[in-house]
Protein backbone atom coordinates (compact mmCIF):
# COMPACT_ATOMS: atom_id res chain seq x y z
CA UNK A 1 0.00 0.00 0.00
CA UNK A 2 1.86 3.49 -1.27
CA UNK A 3 0.71 6.69 0.95
CA UNK A 4 1.18 9.94 -0.72
CA UNK A 5 4.01 12.44 0.38
CA UNK A 6 3.89 15.32 2.14
CA UNK A 7 6.70 18.53 1.69
CA UNK A 8 7.55 20.60 4.01
CA UNK A 9 9.55 24.06 3.49
CA UNK A 10 10.45 26.16 5.95
CA UNK A 11 9.69 29.49 5.35
CA UNK A 12 11.56 30.98 8.06
CA UNK A 13 14.21 30.82 5.00
CA UNK A 14 12.20 33.45 3.69
CA UNK A 15 13.64 36.97 3.18
CA UNK A 16 11.60 39.59 4.18
CA UNK A 17 10.59 41.11 0.98
CA UNK A 18 8.17 39.70 -1.23
CA UNK A 19 10.20 39.52 -4.67
CA UNK A 20 12.33 36.93 -2.56
CA UNK A 21 9.21 35.27 -1.43
CA UNK A 22 8.34 34.51 -5.21
CA UNK A 23 11.87 33.83 -5.97
CA UNK A 24 11.77 31.48 -2.76
CA UNK A 25 8.44 30.12 -3.85
CA UNK A 26 9.62 29.54 -7.30
CA UNK A 27 12.62 27.41 -6.44
CA UNK A 28 11.22 25.74 -4.04
CA UNK A 29 8.29 24.59 -6.90
CA UNK A 30 11.01 23.59 -9.16
CA UNK A 31 12.82 21.50 -6.61
CA UNK A 32 10.24 19.32 -4.79
CA UNK A 33 7.50 19.87 -8.29
CA UNK A 34 4.02 19.32 -6.15
CA UNK A 35 1.57 16.62 -7.34
CA UNK A 36 -1.32 15.67 -6.80
CA UNK A 37 -0.31 13.42 -4.30
CA UNK A 38 1.97 16.27 -2.49
CA UNK A 39 0.87 18.72 0.39
CA UNK A 40 3.30 21.79 0.86
CA UNK A 41 2.68 22.91 4.66
CA UNK A 42 4.64 25.98 5.04
CA UNK A 43 5.43 27.36 8.35
CA UNK A 44 6.89 30.64 9.96
CA UNK A 45 9.49 30.89 12.73
CA UNK A 46 7.73 33.57 15.23
CA UNK A 47 11.24 33.76 17.40
CA UNK A 48 14.09 35.30 16.25
CA UNK A 49 16.50 35.90 18.98
CA UNK A 50 19.68 36.36 16.75
CA UNK A 51 18.76 39.79 15.68
CA UNK A 52 16.02 42.04 17.16
CA UNK A 53 16.35 44.20 13.80
CA UNK A 54 15.85 41.27 11.53
CA UNK A 55 13.13 40.21 13.91
CA UNK A 56 10.85 43.38 13.17
CA UNK A 57 11.36 43.13 9.53
CA UNK A 58 10.49 39.75 9.08
CA UNK A 59 7.40 39.82 11.90
CA UNK A 60 6.40 43.44 10.35
CA UNK A 61 5.96 41.13 6.58
CA UNK A 62 4.22 38.29 8.19
CA UNK A 63 0.71 39.63 7.06
CA UNK A 64 2.23 40.27 3.22
CA UNK A 65 3.85 36.45 3.44
CA UNK A 66 0.20 35.24 4.71
CA UNK A 67 -1.63 37.39 2.13
CA UNK A 68 0.65 35.85 -1.09
CA UNK A 69 0.55 32.30 0.68
CA UNK A 70 -3.73 32.41 0.78
CA UNK A 71 -3.66 33.85 -3.05
CA UNK A 72 -1.70 31.42 -4.15
CA UNK A 73 -3.65 28.85 -2.40
CA UNK A 74 -0.71 27.35 -0.07
CA UNK A 75 -1.63 26.29 3.38
CA UNK A 76 -0.07 27.14 5.95
CA UNK A 77 0.06 26.70 10.18
CA UNK A 78 1.02 28.97 12.88
CA UNK A 79 0.74 28.50 16.70
CA UNK A 80 1.28 31.46 18.80
CA UNK A 81 3.85 30.50 21.49
CA UNK A 82 5.57 27.72 18.90
CA UNK A 83 8.53 27.91 16.43
CA UNK A 84 8.00 26.92 13.37
CA UNK A 85 10.29 24.38 13.26
CA UNK A 86 8.55 22.85 16.33
CA UNK A 87 5.34 22.89 14.42
CA UNK A 88 7.30 21.25 11.17
CA UNK A 89 9.12 18.35 13.35
CA UNK A 90 5.50 17.86 14.90
CA UNK A 91 3.31 17.81 11.33
CA UNK A 92 6.84 15.99 9.88
CA UNK A 93 6.73 13.14 13.01
CA UNK A 94 2.68 13.18 12.70
CA UNK A 95 2.52 12.51 8.68
CA UNK A 96 5.27 9.79 9.06
CA UNK A 97 3.30 7.90 11.80
CA UNK A 98 0.42 7.54 9.34
CA UNK A 99 2.65 6.21 6.68
CA UNK A 100 3.52 9.11 4.62
CA UNK A 101 7.17 9.49 2.71
CA UNK A 102 7.57 13.16 4.26
CA UNK A 103 10.70 15.74 2.87
CA UNK A 104 11.19 18.66 5.18
CA UNK A 105 13.12 22.04 3.11
CA UNK A 106 15.20 23.94 5.97
CA UNK A 107 18.56 25.40 6.71
CA UNK A 108 18.10 24.71 9.89
CA UNK A 109 20.49 21.62 11.11
CA UNK A 110 18.01 21.24 13.80
CA UNK A 111 15.80 19.18 11.70
CA UNK A 112 18.34 16.48 10.73
CA UNK A 113 17.24 15.34 14.03
CA UNK A 114 13.57 14.22 12.38
CA UNK A 115 15.90 11.92 9.62
CA UNK A 116 14.53 8.57 9.64
CA UNK A 117 13.61 5.85 6.44
CA UNK A 118 10.51 8.07 5.95
CA UNK A 119 11.70 11.44 6.72
CA UNK A 120 14.48 13.45 4.54
CA UNK A 121 15.22 16.31 5.31
CA UNK A 122 16.70 18.64 2.22
CA UNK A 123 19.29 21.21 3.97
CA UNK A 124 19.96 24.50 2.24
CA UNK A 125 23.30 25.11 1.19
CA UNK A 126 23.15 28.15 -0.66
CA UNK A 127 20.18 29.95 -0.47
CA UNK A 128 17.61 28.10 -1.74
CA UNK A 129 19.53 27.41 -5.37
CA UNK A 130 21.25 23.97 -3.82
CA UNK A 131 19.68 21.31 -1.33
CA UNK A 132 21.52 18.61 0.47
CA UNK A 133 19.35 15.42 0.99
CA UNK A 134 19.92 14.44 3.73
CA UNK A 135 18.95 10.40 5.48
CA UNK A 136 20.12 8.40 7.89
CA UNK A 137 22.99 6.95 5.34
CA UNK A 138 24.50 10.41 4.99
CA UNK A 139 24.16 11.45 8.41
CA UNK A 140 25.83 8.32 9.35
CA UNK A 141 28.69 8.85 6.73
CA UNK A 142 29.05 12.81 7.67
CA UNK A 143 29.06 12.35 11.52
CA UNK A 144 29.16 8.96 12.39
CA UNK A 145 25.79 9.76 14.33
CA UNK A 146 22.16 8.68 14.10
CA UNK A 147 20.03 11.17 13.00
CA UNK A 148 18.61 10.94 16.98
CA UNK A 149 22.35 12.20 17.97
CA UNK A 150 21.62 15.31 15.95
CA UNK A 151 20.36 17.31 19.32
CA UNK A 152 23.53 15.96 21.66
CA UNK A 153 25.87 16.95 19.07
CA UNK A 154 23.95 20.57 18.95
CA UNK A 155 23.65 20.97 22.34
CA UNK A 156 27.49 20.44 23.20
CA UNK A 157 28.32 22.84 20.47
CA UNK A 158 25.53 25.18 21.38
CA UNK A 159 23.52 27.20 18.63
CA UNK A 160 22.89 30.62 18.94
CA UNK A 161 20.00 30.55 16.96
CA UNK A 162 18.18 28.04 18.95
CA UNK A 163 19.38 30.52 22.36
CA UNK A 164 21.01 27.12 23.28
CA UNK A 165 24.55 27.94 24.99
CA UNK A 166 26.25 24.51 24.80
CA UNK A 167 29.54 24.36 26.62
CA UNK A 168 32.36 26.95 26.15
CA UNK A 169 34.96 26.50 24.07
CA UNK A 170 33.55 23.44 22.71
CA UNK A 171 32.59 22.95 18.73
CA UNK A 172 31.53 20.26 16.38
CA UNK A 173 35.10 18.68 16.27
CA UNK A 174 35.14 18.29 20.63
CA UNK A 175 31.56 17.73 20.30
CA UNK A 176 31.81 14.51 18.22
CA UNK A 177 34.65 13.14 19.89
CA UNK A 178 32.69 13.30 23.31
CA UNK A 179 30.21 11.95 21.32
CA UNK A 180 31.98 8.92 19.89
CA UNK A 181 33.45 7.73 23.41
Amino acid sequence: KTKTSISIPDTSLIPATIPSLVKFAKAISQIMAPTANTANIPANKSVFSNSFFNSLIILNNFDMIRQYLECRHIPYKEIEGYEGDDIIGTVATLAQSLGYEVSVISGDQDMLQLVDEHITVYRTIKGVTELEENTPALIKEKYDLVPDQIRDLKGLMGDTSDNIPGIKGVGEKTALKLLYT
